[in-house]
């Protein structure tokens, strides 16, 4: 390789890196519940709103993980960068669940161009500095450079929030407008393109081999969709979860930050726990540690019951890089953005029909109910997923 190219490629994954730390930095966090409450949201609508969020992500995800394939991860970016700015933007001026949606749409547009994308460009420059095997590690370090972003926003949107919930808003779009002018730094990696010439007939064959034909991947990302909804869940629970337990709005931010500060450091130790306990017993682990919290807390909805929040946060730093790098472990650079695409899919489209149903058992019964019917259902799924992987010998 010559030094022109190594050099770029060391300059992207700094790029990259900037560029979860931006996606990361979300000063809404702490108070988006509150915000879209003081707008007229229910519960069910609040997670209707996110289920149409996934909903839309659903549909571009694996057609825009192809476009970033055939044209770019480059281009993918900066045109997510791009949409979910402008969606951030039209929320500082929208009001009430009608235009709150095309806003979500246009939200969940630019994340599909992200997803997989940013993730495709760190493994491809990797390779092309023949570091392939770091990939573990930059996943590890970006997910805890994404917490301590997050941690940082949930600070700054709590004192903002003191002047108003709207004012959470404006800046949040501030910051997501920087995602464009980095990721036009970015450098495409050399990589083998797809060679097919009917682009649907292609993204159709990706998607039958991720979910049907390669077992080991399908029941990767079948995990992957359970243990991710699960912790997205409680992110949505988290706020009324304060509100009932009696915590002013003022200790919104300090709390939230705590909690994506733990996400960091279970992030960087994410490596050392996989390869101590072993792939068999961390996936069961997260499962079960997801489980009993969510058991404890709707048990016992108390003040004193918040660290137990602090499991959702270590199954998130630690879980994602993890289960990331076992699922590019299964696919070649021609079709990983794609692949990986296919895989943010499942997860997205389990949490639109799930979401709602937990917002209807939090609206019509209480919060504790949603909480007990979130153990029984992802508790559930994630032992029959972990069964099916053990039946085929994946663990």
């Amino acid at each position: 390789m010559n030094s022109k190219l190594e050099q770029k490629m060391k300059r992207n994954l700094k790029l990259l890196y900037i560029l979860r730390a931006i996606r990361s930095f979300g000063v809404f966090a702490p108070v988006i519940v509150l915000f879209f409450q003081e707008n007229g949201l229910s519960q069910t609508e609040v997670f209707a709103l996110q289920s149409i969020f996934a909903a839309a992500i659903v549909l571009l995800e694996v057609p825009s993980g192809y476009f970033a394939d055939v044209f770019g991860r480059r281009i993918s970016v900066v045109l997510g960068g791009l949409f979910t700015a402008l969606g951030f933007g039209g929320y500082a001026l929208a009001s009430g669940f009608a235009q709150f949606l095309p806003m979500e749409i246009l939200i969940g547009i630019g994340l599909s161009f992200l997803s997989g994308a940013d993730q495709a460009l760190a493994r491809d420059s990797l390779i092309a500095l023949s570091r392939e095997s770091y990939y573990r590690k930059f996943e590890s370090r970006a997910h805890e450079l994404s917490s301590w972003s997050s941690a940082l926003a949930a600070l700054t949107g709590g004192f903002i929030a003191l002047i108003s919930l709207q004012s959470v808003i404006v800046a949040q779009a501030i910051v997501t407008a920087l995602l464009v002018p980095f990721s036009l730094l970015i450098i495409e990696p050399p990589r083998t393109k797809p060679t097919g010439k009917n682009p649907w007939k292609q993204v159709k064959k990706i998607v039958r081999y991720s979910l049907r034909e390669h077992q080991q991947l399908k029941w990767l990302i079948a995990y992957g969709a359970v243990v991710t909804t699960l912790t997205h869940t409680m992110f949505w629970l988290t706020q009324p979860l304060f509100e009932q337990v009696g915590v002013p709005l003022g200790w919104f931010g300090a709390l939230t930050a705590l909690l994506f500060v733990s996400q960091g450091l279970s992030a960087k130790v994410s490596i050392w726990y996989e390869q101590k306990l072993g792939k068999r017993r961390a996936l069961k682990s997260f499962v079960l540690i997801g489980t009993v919290s969510y058991v404890l807390i709707g048990a016992f909805t108390l003040v004193w019951m918040l660290p137990v929040l602090l499991g959702f946060q270590f199954i998130r730093g630690a879980a994602m890089p993890v289960m990331s790098d076992y699922v590019h472990e299964h696919v070649e650079s021609d079709i990983r953005a794609t692949v990986m695409s296919v895989n943010s899919l499942a997860s997205k489209l389990f949490y639109t029909f799930a979401g709602p149903v937990v917002g209807l058992v939090v609206d019509n019964y209480s919060l504790s109910a949603g909480l007990w019917f979130s153990a029984l259902l992802y508790g559930t799924l994630g032992w029959f997923v972990l069964s099916r992987m053990n039946r085929n010998g994946d663990l």
